[in-house]
């Protein structure tokens, strides 16, 4: 090590990454066979510490009640104190000698701070080397980050160094492949298929797996695996077929390995090559893992004949994923062979826990406690921003044009209690001073894609262009793979059609449930109103009947334990416009309506929003609807003596 390291900085690393030992995977023992069922630990990353603790925990720069419909910009409804890229700060390279020593650089990115030519005019500036020790009373010595023990844990440094990157023009510092978006020619996508369910193949990444080296040097990259528990839930709802027993089948559901040192037979010589380029031991296993990727899936459309692939994913899965799609691995996005992506609690901004791993000390203890490092290097948001997000370096948008068509739909959790801790430990609320969403391991802000240029959001049949939907569970990061709504609600974004967008737009007070001053105790806090959302949706009677259940697919609750629902401030008594999303998400194509409960609350205690105004009554209720709504167009109306709403649905049809 640099510096001597005391013992208690390794016991608070063991007490960190409680998920992380040995025995917290679906099915017990690291696997090495081909078709045995996956070490399906899918989601174990250490993705979310708020970086304050560990990293930055301001939320992201982003609005994430979008629901998804054009020209639509809700007020008020940011995470408050949003700060522009927040996780855009570089990272030192390291030797890559071993698992921990990770080399930081991207495979195939340029490094953000491009040196110009001798000729070409002003140098361009060159990262600062930077010193991990820090003194606990002087915070510019850790910027961002903690110092713990004389460690510098989760620096935050040059946060503005892809600031240029995205506004038009071309600076000498940037180039094609440093700043596609601004240098760099749009590649040409092919656009989306006309979606066929029959002719589509999906597959299934999984996330992170606590592997040893002599175990992933005996796993089989490539081979194929069991459903897991995402793929059983799936399939509970919509049947398909078992790609390891009909690898031709052009419905089939399949998942496969990314891990380990030894190919898969089907793999040419060729292909082996390209992929032995790239180190497993270095942040190069992403490009590795992606690269496996898109050669399984090149080579089951080729075998089944498909027309695409929809891809589902949980956790590091979808970093993998998206690295996919952003870098166009063999194709599969400019062709237009993806045509679905459905995310469970992905990790698609970054991993802000891993944060905790730029710094060679703290990686060097990790290898004591068997963490794969070189996995929570990359899942960093600093290589996130420089290395996945590589159209823009922008974590929370999809400007990307390779995601031109993929119709994409986020399933994201909410509940902060880590279930490898008997549901006690409220892992990233032990320092978040923004009180974010989150399920324990990543935040919820950090599961999404927020925005999308117009020229790339997918269109509907009505000529609407829409944003990736969202929908939210309160589940963990690990449970969600068991829950039964978030199966029915992927299963519908996978093979139908049909996405919903159901909003309040509209609210008239009649009782503002505020304080009218003096001697009025009837209610505290003074005007204007925090007005908030607490719903749960389902897909009703026609669920029951064609499943034999009906749970829950989508819930917001401004309550301490999830903070997932938005908040709007209205003042007076007049009918004010509002932009408070109910729910926006799929729909199978022959269901009829949406169950829906949605009570408007008067907020007197939201911590997200700064609302503190009675920490032991935290809300009221104005007025609440219950009951089915239909699936088509259109304005609901509901009143009563203190408030007025006005509900309105909207259906998109997809390609």
């Amino acid at each position: 090590m640099n510096r001597a390291c005391p013992p208690a900085l390794l016991l608070a690393l063991a007490l960190l990454f409680p998920w992380a030992l040995p025995g917290c995977d679906d099915g017990g023992a690291p696997l090495a066979a081909d078709d045995a069922t996956p070490a399906d630990l899918d989601g174990a990353t250490p993705d979310e510490v708020p970086d304050s603790a560990v990293a930055d925990s301001t939320p992201p720069d982003a609005a994430p009640p979008d629901a998804g419909l054009p020209d639509r910009a809700p007020p008020d409804m940011a995470p408050p104190d949003a700060a522009p890229r927040v996780d855009a700060a570089p990272l030192d390279a390291t030797p890559r000698l071993d698992m921990a020593r990770v080399d930081m650089t991207p495979p195939d990115a340029a490094p953000p701070t491009d040196m110009a030519p001798p000729d070409a005019g002003p140098a361009c500036p060159e990262a600062e080397p930077f010193d991990y020790a820090c003194e606990a009373l002087d915070p510019a010595t850790c910027p961002g980050g903690t110092c713990l023990f004389g460690l510098c844990l989760g620096p935050i440094r040059d946060a503005d160094r892809w600031a240029g990157c995205d506004d038009g023009v071309c600076d000498p510092c940037e180039t094609a492949e440093s700043c596609p978006a601004d240098c760099a020619e749009p590649p040409v996508v092919a656009g989306p298929l006309t979606y066929d369910p029959a002719r589509t193949i999906t597959v299934r990444l999984g996330g992170f797996n606590l592997v040893d080296e002599a175990d992933f040097e005996d796993r089989v990259y490539g081979s194929t695996e069991g459903f897991s528990s995402v793929g059983d839930g799936i399939t509970r709802y919509a049947p398909r077929v078992d790609g390891r027993a009909q690898p031709e089948a052009p419905d089939q559901f399949v998942s496969f390995e990314y891990y380990g040192a030894q190919p898969a037979d089907w793999f040419t010589p060729a292909q082996i090559a390209e992929i032995e380029q790239y180190d497993p031991r270095t942040t190069e296993a992403l490009h590795r893992y992606a690269l496996i990727a898109a050669m399984f899936i090149r080579h089951r459309l080729a075998l089944s004949g498909a027309d695409a692939a929809a891809i589902v994913c949980h956790s590091m899965g979808c970093h993998v994923t998206r690295y996919l799609i952003e870098h166009d691995l063999e194709g599969l996005a400019s062709e237009g062979r993806i045509s679905r992506w459905v995310t469970f609690t992905g990790v698609v901004a970054g991993a802000r826990l891993a944060r905790l791993f730029d710094n060679p000390d703290v990686r060097e203890i990790a290898e004591v406690l068997r963490f794969n490092t070189s996995d929570f290097v990359h899942m960093n948001p600093d290589y996130v921003v420089d290395a996945s997000a590589r159209w823009d370096h922008d974590p929370y948008a999809g400007d990307n044009p390779t995601f031109t068509g993929i119709a994409v739909h986020h399933l994201v959790a909410s509940n902060p209690r880590v279930s490898q801790t008997a549901d006690i430990v409220r892992l990233l609320d032990l320092n978040n001073p923004g009180d974010e969403p989150n399920d324990g391991i990543v935040y919820s802000f950090d599961q999404f894609i927020h925005r999308q240029a117009d020229a790339v959001r997918l269109q509907t049949a009505e000529g609407d262009a829409v944003l990736p939907t969202r929908t939210w569970l309160h589940v963990d990061h690990e449970n969600i793979k068991e829950d039964h709504g978030a199966a029915m609600a992927a299963a519908a974004a996978l093979y139908h059609r049909r996405r919903v967008w159901v909003s309040l737009v509209e609210l008239q007070l009649f009782d503002d449930l505020e304080s009218d001053g003096g001697f009025d105790f009837s209610d505290l806090g003074p005007p204007p109103s925090e007005v908030s959302l607490e719903v749960d949706v389902g897909f009703g009677p026609w669920a029951q009947a064609t499943f034999g259940e009906a749970p829950v697919v989508h819930r917001l609750r401004p309550d301490p334990d999830e903070r997932s629902s938005d908040l709007v401030v209205i003042d007076g008594d007049q009918p004010t416009p509002v932009e408070l999303p109910i729910y926006a998400g799929p729909v199978y194509d022959e269901q009829p309506t949406l169950a829906i409960r949605a009570e408007v609350l008067e907020m007197d205690d939201y911590n997200r929003f700064d609302v503190h105004e009675d920490l032991f009554d935290r809300h009221d209720r104005f007025i609440e609807f219950q009951g089915e709504l239909p699936i088509e167009d259109g304005l609901h109306e509901i009143a009563n003596g203190q408030a007025r709403a006005v509900i309105e649905v909207r259906v998109g049809t997809l390609p």
